[in-house]
């Protein structure tokens, strides 16, 4: 899949930001508190770079549906931050783009003593055959997975970061129709939730 236009949320220093910036034709960076490294040392040494200083769901109404070829997701890494980002962002992308991001899984000390997280991952992992593969150790360290699992599902690819280190786990999907159909009816349940309260 090429990439012609890729939409960043969260720039902060732009360390991926340049490197997306060294392989892809157009890159829109959103972040409402990007570092000064960025502003002074990355935004002015690429001409196909364009930082939008505002926040991530203000930032998607720039952008015709089906208008992006991918969208990297890592700012805000709540629940709802992720959730709303997919909400906003996943029309965006055309058919067949890429939807990614980072910090999707890790584990940690922590991780592994919280049985909540344990039984989280052990429902997906009897329905998932990656995840049952890789096994249920692998646990969410926020709640970023949830989120995206709420709505797209168990992403096509994942990588993990062990512990000490407790940053990483990039992940993406393509979007295919299927992916679509996904969406659509995990969006409708979600509406039917806050209609119902159910």
């Amino acid at each position: 899949t090429k990439i012609s236009i890729l939409v960043e949320l969260g720039t902060w220093e732009g360390n991926s930001t340049e490197a997306w910036c060294r392989t892809v034709e157009t890159v829109h960076t959103v972040d409402f508190f990007a570092s000064p490294i960025f502003i002074k040392h990355i935004l002015p040494k690429y001409n196909n770079l364009k930082y939008i200083h505002d926040n991530t769901i203000n930032a998607s109404k720039n952008f015709l549906d089906n208008s992006i070829d991918m969208i990297y997701i890592d700012a805000g890494h709540s629940y709802d931050n992720v959730f709303n980002d997919i909400l906003s962002w996943f029309p965006k992308i055309r058919k067949n783009g890429i939807v990614a991001g980072h910090d999707f899984l890790v584990v940690t000390k922590a991780d592994t003593k919280s049985s909540e997280r344990k039984d989280y991952w052990a429902e997906y992992s009897a329905k998932n055959k990656i995840v049952k593969k890789l096994g249920v150790e692998m646990v969410a360290k926020n709640d970023v997975a949830k989120a995206i699992i709420s709505l797209l599902g168990v992403p096509d690819w994942w990588d993990v970061q062990n512990a000490p280190n407790t940053v990483g786990g990039n992940w993406f999907f393509k979007k295919t129709p299927e992916l679509v159909e996904i969406f659509n009816n995990n969006f409708k349940e979600y509406k039917r939730k806050i209609i119902f309260g159910k």
